[in-house]
């Protein structure tokens, strides 16, 4: 689930077999990472649905 217990491998993230680190700044990625954690509680709040299936969807097209 989303939140502080999220474990992303961003070391371990590659695009067309670049790793991820090589294409976007570490500053920024680190941003993405907590706006993805982030991420479901912000749209349930947006939503009031109780559904965040949104967030990983959201957090791709902006690291795209």
């Amino acid at each position: 689930g989303h939140g502080d217990t999220m474990v992303p491998v961003a070391g371990s993230t590659t695009v067309g077999g670049t790793p991820i680190t090589k294409l976007i700044p570490v500053k920024r990625l680190n941003e993405l990472i907590q706006r993805t954690k982030d991420g479901g509680a912000e749209i349930v709040g947006l939503l009031k649905t109780g559904s965040a299936y949104y967030a990983p969807s959201a957090a791709i097209t902006q690291m795209v």
